[in-house]
């Protein structure tokens, strides 16, 4: 099973996603030199600290924490105040425009209303991506246009209606590599960020409470894979 983040812990100081372990190095020589191999996939890790001021946030921790302990996974929440332009907006939407195979790391989205900017974070799944390049801006003709066209009919394209903007076609490269097979039609998400995670230390889920009421503890997560 999968255990939900609880809803009444919230996090006041939460670390930007940082891909960690892209890199393996056998030490430095004594004259200076390193030598680094470099990988392109590495994993997530982020943390959360979290204030513990009553009974409620303190008995959610215990069993949270005590399912963590046991293995479950958790899907948490990515706070990010800077995502992409137009993530916010009530209209946007956006969908894998085509297949693409784990360990891919260039993917199609078609997306209305959202201007993709690189270093934005998008969810397709559980799965938490960077876009790093832009390698291609296609827009899409409008569903008017398309169906007055001698295309061929995509039933998995999305159905738009004025006024919202036809959609436009995205090439991606992103990190870390495509996690799950992506397949034509699944959600990316831009605005509701998530990532499927473990305890990077099971240790950490102590609760050192002071007076036996009060809390500010620190959980460090690791992307599950």
């Amino acid at each position: 099973m999968t255990v939900e983040w609880p809803e009444i812990l919230k996090p006041t100081r939460i670390t930007d996603p940082y891909l960690a372990g892209s890199y393996t190095s056998g030490g430095r020589t004594s004259s200076g030199l390193e030598q680094r191999v470099y990988s392109d996939a590495g994993y997530w890790r982020l943390s959360y600290s979290i204030p513990i001021r009553n009974r409620a946030q303190v008995l959610a921790w215990r069993a949270m924490a005590g399912r963590l302990a046991a293995g479950e996974d958790m899907l948490v929440r990515v706070y990010d105040m800077h995502r992409t332009d137009g993530a916010l907006g009530d209209v946007q939407e956006a969908r894998v425009a085509a297949d693409a195979a784990i360990g891919s790391t260039t993917i199609q989205i078609e997306a209305s209303n959202l201007d993709i900017e690189i270093g934005a974070h998008l969810t397709i799944g559980a799965r938490l991506y960077r876009v790093m390049i832009i390698a291609a801006k296609t827009p899409s003709l409008s569903t008017p246009d398309r169906l007055s066209s001698d295309l061929p009919w995509d039933d998995s394209a999305v159905w738009l209606e004025e006024p919202l903007d036809a959609p436009t076609l995205w090439t991606l490269v992103v990190l870390p590599p495509v996690r799950d097979d992506l397949t034509t039609g699944m959600v990316a998400d831009f605005r509701y960020l998530a990532l499927l995670t473990v305890p990077e230390d099971p240790s950490s889920l102590q609760l050192d409470l002071d007076v036996g009421k009060f809390a500010d503890p620190t959980l460090a997560l690791v992307e599950a894979i």
